[in-house]
């Protein structure tokens, strides 16, 4: 069951308490709230009551008693408010709870770690889940993660959280407007590749990779998108047609590219690059000048 339908259905045994909780309950029947930014949780602290404290850890109680499937019972927005209250209260249960879910995440699957990563940034007296997941990051994930390596092999220094994306196409262009005729869109085809690090997301991904054509047509629809990082589907995907080309790689971009050409019998341009973005500390040359070699190394 999920953790929304558990609170709803045990909220009465609030009893007196429950008109103090109706505010906080108001937020939770709120699908568009997340408690994440940084104006919204404070504005928690007024519900962390003893009595509160003490229902929703009822909730969490029942909530890890039952078996759940990621996208059927899996209710993360929910968590993050639970867990957002709570973390204003010192209990020792609390904090057990909590480094109990930084463990498995660590050991095992990494979902909720980045959730942690930022309640013990926001909260003080969370502290030491924040440098308990940093070590981890800074040990076991950053140091081998495809952006890091690639920085490494373009010598690019990169502040502490960075982000690159860029579009090649066959006609220098990625935008597509109403103007454009369905021929156009259909053999107009783009290379997206997105590219972060030192702050691993969910499953600690560390770039994403589409190529794509803007037909509306579904069958002349191409479209092949990966993702790296831990416990992800390998496999790439393409939609109007079978699996066709390999897994890329970014360290070995120039293959990939090379197969995509030979099937597709396109050519991409690198001289016009479509689209480059980088954030303040990634020097734009580097990156530029490494699409334009077809992303050979030097």
């Amino acid at each position: 069951m999920d953790l929304y339908t558990i609170i709803k259905n045990n909220k009465h045994k609030l009893a007196e308490y429950e008109r103090a909780f109706n505010p906080l309950w108001k937020k939770i029947s709120d699908f568009g709230y997340y408690a994440n930014n940084k104006l919204n949780y404070l504005k928690l602290e007024k519900f962390a009551t003893p009595e509160i404290i003490d229902f929703l850890f009822m909730c969490i109680d029942e909530y890890n008693q039952t078996k759940r499937v990621w996208g059927e019972h899996h209710d993360e927005r929910v968590l993050g408010i639970v867990w957002y209250v709570l973390a204003f209260s010192d209990e020792a249960r609390i904090n057990t709870y909590f480094e109990s879910i930084v463990n498995e995440n660590t050991q095992n699957i990494n979902i909720f770690l980045k959730d942690f990563h930022d309640i013990g940034q926001k909260y003080k007296s969370k502290y030491f889940l924040y440098e308990k997941i940093q070590t981890y990051y800074d040990e076991k994930v950053i140091p081998h993660m495809a952006s890091t390596k690639l920085c490494e092999k373009l010598n690019l220094q990169t502040p502490e959280d960075y982000y690159f994306s860029f579009i090649v196409s066959t006609d220098g262009e990625w935008i597509y407007t109403n103007y454009d005729t369905e021929e156009q869109r259909k053999n107009r085809y783009c290379l997206t590749v997105s590219v972060y690090g030192k702050n691993p997301r969910i499953y600690n991904e560390s770039y994403e990779i589409s190529f794509y054509n803007g037909t509306k047509n579904y069958d002349d629809k191409i479209k092949i998108s990966f993702t790296d990082g831990q416990y992800i589907d390998k496999n790439s995907f393409l939609y109007g047609g079978k699996n066709c080309v390999s897994v890329p790689n970014l360290l070995d971009l120039a293959s990939f590219i090379d197969e995509l050409e030979s099937h597709f019998n396109i050519k991409l341009d690198f001289e016009n690059i479509a689209y480059i973005s980088t954030v303040k500390g990634v020097k734009r040359k580097v990156i530029n000048d490494w699409i334009k070699r077809r992303f050979v190394f030097v």
